[in-house]
């Protein structure tokens, strides 16, 4: 059953059969919905009656330094404005449904025209692009090949390395909690990534990356189990000279607790640092 689709997002058939005016942006042929704006462009006056900004509509359209929308706009999606970084000026509707993401990287938008969700962010010197003080990587380029993402970053926003198809790897703070939906979809050469155990991966993170699934993380964790447990088999038999079971002497599970916490702490940092 296919996922019912958010205000501000389409399908793909929906652009291909948009309706494009004499500039070149597509629209549903209601006029209701704006799907992608032109690039070349510095100033766009919606048309009345326009309700959905779409998600990308403007997104990397580095020209644009004016938008104008009327009453009627409803939702503005994310990444709508992604990567205007001429915009200066907008207007934005009184009681319209702004995503938090719309206006990352509108470098030259001043915040207090902006909603209070709204960050335009701050990018490092390779330009990725963080919020929140630094806590939240929003948006990472294209060509990157490979990062190391800040000491004290907290979280990876959704779709933040989407589409990153020439980065290879990507080292990650103890810092990191979370890692949100499609953060890596797509990154089809991701070869090397850490992740701490502590962190919650949202389970799409990693569509599209033929390095991880979900399941890999499952086996891993198996693993470490199995073998905790035959070191501690090995060293209760070598010891006392019998099998594991049945664990009678509460000395057995003394030096069972004293063998096994330090295999798992080694092979939790064994597995944070290399996958």
């Amino acid at each position: 059953m296919a996922r019912k689709l958010g205000p501000t997002e389409y399908y793909k058939t929906e652009l291909r059969n948009a309706f494009e005016d004499e500039n070149g942006f597509r629209y549903s042929h209601d006029r209701k919905r704006l799907f992608k704006a032109p690039g070349r462009l510095k100033e766009y006056v919606a048309p009345e009656g326009l309700e959905v900004i779409c998600d990308r509509a403007f997104e990397g359209r580095v020209t644009y330094e004016s938008i104008y929308l009327p009453d009627s706009v409803k939702y503005i999606g994310m990444s709508a404005f992604d990567g205007c970084r001429a915009l200066h000026e907008i207007n934005i509707p009184q009681g319209a449904n702004v995503a938090d993401s719309a206006f990352y990287g509108c470098d030259n938008l001043d915040q207090t025209m902006l909603p209070h969700q709204c960050e335009v962010g701050v990018a490092d010197a390779q330009g990725c692009r963080y919020i929140n003080h630094g806590k939240t990587l929003v948006k990472v380029p294209p060509q990157l090949i490979n990062y190391t993402v800040q000491d004290g970053t907290e979280i990876i926003a959704d779709r933040a390395f989407e589409k990153c198809k020439k980065c290879e790897s990507v080292v990650l703070p103890r810092s990191i909690k979370k890692i949100g939906n499609y953060a890596f979809k797509d990154c089809v050469n991701l070869k090397k990534m850490n992740i701490p155990l502590s962190t919650r991966v949202a389970k799409n993170a990693f569509e599209g990356c033929e390095m991880y699934t979900p399941a890999m993380r499952i086996v891993i964790w198996g693993l470490i189990f199995c073998l905790c447990f035959l070191i501690l088999v090995a060293c209760d038999f070598l010891l006392f000279g019998s099998p594991i079971f049945p664990l009678k002497p509460l000395v057995r599970i003394i030096v069972g607790v004293i063998i096994i916490i330090p295999c798992y702490k080694a092979l939790k940092w064994l597995y944070s640092i290399k996958y």
